[in-house]
């Protein structure tokens, strides 16, 4: 009788060691899911983090090299005779083209025309500069065969310059979508981009001065 309760009891305990394992595998498979599902979803904000680090540092880059070529800027005569008195800037409202040195890392240097514009490109409309050796009465050039170019930003959303008009005696200082003064360089220019990695929020306001404006006459 004994013996028999024995083999019973070890029985039970078999059966409830059976169930305990069948419930332990069945959490285990669960948590498996969640951790697989959780190193899935960290992956993925990972790379989303990464890839937004990586354009917020491309634009940062773009944003210093345009500012120390436009600062640049030069008020050349683009004719030698007295009149017309057009200087090599032509600013509007969606485009800039101007003279200024070429750096060392484009070329053999010298003064070059540098033509800042959009263009069409897998991802949207990128941002691309182009330039060509400076020669006066030779500014129509932009598109020709020999017209270097460089993509600076992909996925740009839109792109807008303005110039800061100097105040007269008739009206204060205001922002322009074209720079009129055919002779001088404008004080100011102010730069805003939207892109597509920015979900529509514009750059921070980018402010550039041209150096050589300070000394122009009635600067």
């Amino acid at each position: 009788m004994t013996g028999f309760r024995d083999r019973e009891h070890t029985a039970v305990a078999r059966g409830f060691t059976l169930v305990e394992l069948m419930i332990a595998l069945s959490i285990l498979g669960v948590l498996s899911v969640l951790l697989v599902n959780g190193l899935r979803l960290a992956t993925r904000t990972w790379d989303a983090v990464e890839q937004r680090t990586t354009e917020a540092h491309e634009r940062h880059l773009t944003a210093i090299f345009l500012q120390r070529q436009i600062e640049l800027a030069q008020p050349l005569r683009l004719s030698r005779d007295a009149s017309p008195k057009q200087i090599s800037f032509i600013g509007q409202h969606n485009a800039l083209r101007f003279v200024a040195p070429l750096p060392g890392h484009l070329g053999a240097g010298g003064m070059y025309w540098f033509a800042l514009g959009l263009a069409d490109g897998e991802a949207g409309q990128r941002l691309v500069l182009s330039y060509w050796l400076f020669q006066r009465e030779d500014w129509e050039r932009f598109g020709a065969a020999d017209v270097e170019q460089a993509v600076l930003l992909d996925g740009v959303k839109n792109l807008q310059f303005e110039y800061l008009e100097p105040a007269t005696a008739e009206a204060p200082a205001r922002w322009v979508s074209n720079w009129e003064a055919a002779d001088r360089l404008p004080r100011l220019i102010r730069l805003r981009m939207t892109t597509v990695s920015t979900n529509g929020t514009p750059w921070q306001e980018f402010l550039v001065a041209p150096k050589l404006a300070a000394n122009q006459p009635g600067a």
